[in-house]
């Protein structure tokens, strides 16, 4: 199970493409704003708002993958995804990018990344964030792919 802020549902998109994904993905959920986040996925209000952890964060990808591992017992696994790919992003969340996965065991992996692409100046520049959330999508299922038996 999946719980994606940032890419918006690339990386289940991606796995879409895979035939007889259906017999190990549940699905995932798009928790793009806070308030998806704090109702679908019951993530703390005060954490999302806290400069030191908030939506942007290694505590909110953790949050997002117990969320959603919780919302579906079926899982055995979730994994989430959140970053900043700008315009507008505060310097030091500008092409950041925090990824969790955990399973029911409680065990917990997390990972953290800055991206490559240049990022992007305008609203406009829908190029330039789009090749954001192609990066992130891609390394995040690398490293879901090398991290799972």
């Amino acid at each position: 199970m999946l719980a994606e802020s940032c890419t918006a549902g690339l990386v289940a998109a991606k796995l879409g493409l895979i035939p007889g994904i259906s017999n190990f993905f549940c699905g995932s959920m798009v928790v793009y704003q806070s308030r998806s986040k704090i109702d679908w996925l019951e993530v703390d209000s005060e954490g999302l708002l806290d400069p030191n952890r908030g939506p942007v964060s290694g505590w909110a990808s953790l949050s997002l993958a117990k969320g959603v591992l919780l919302a579906t017992p079926r899982a055995d696994v979730s994994a989430a995804i959140t970053g900043h790919f700008g315009p507008n992003a505060p310097p030091n969340q500008d092409g950041q990018v925090y990824c969790a996965i955990m399973n029911r065991e409680g065990n917990i992996q997390q990972l953290n990344f800055h991206l490559e692409s240049p990022a992007p100046i305008l609203a406009t520049d829908c190029d330039l964030r789009l090749a954001r959330q192609e990066e992130a999508a891609c390394r995040f299922l690398f490293w879901i792919a090398e991290s799972l038996p």
